[in-house]
């Protein structure tokens, strides 16, 4: 399965408001892939419902990601202060061999 034709053919871009072609992400080489989870707008959790209650799917796509970009590191980053998240995490994340990187608790600007 060619990972980057699916997404194109799919249609599918990312929700950061730009509208970035995911195929594009997808068809790059890259030495790490990260995982954006940091919730950085104050009163969202979605991310973290998402991480908390789709574990696995996500992970899993994290990881086929990385190996669509030949990246022989993948890391899904958190904010250190959701820590009972982060106790979900550590287990399905090692499990993978990915890795999970604890953010420092700011709002990026």
């Amino acid at each position: 399965m060619d990972l980057a034709q699916t997404l194109r053919e799919a249609g599918v871009v990312g929700a950061g408001g730009a509208g970035f072609p995911a195929h594009v992400k997808a068809a790059s080489k890259a030495d790490v892939v990260i995982a954006n989870g940091a919730e950085c707008e104050p009163l969202l959790q979605k991310d973290q419902a998402v991480l908390r209650h789709f574990t696995d799917e996500v992970l899993d796509e994290l990881d086929l990601l990385r190996k669509a970009c030949g990246a022989a590191r993948g890391v899904l980053a958190v904010k250190a202060k959701h820590k009972e998240l982060i106790a979900h995490l550590e287990g399905p994340v090692r499990k993978r061999g990915l890795e999970l990187f604890k953010l420092g608790d700011f709002y990026p600007s």
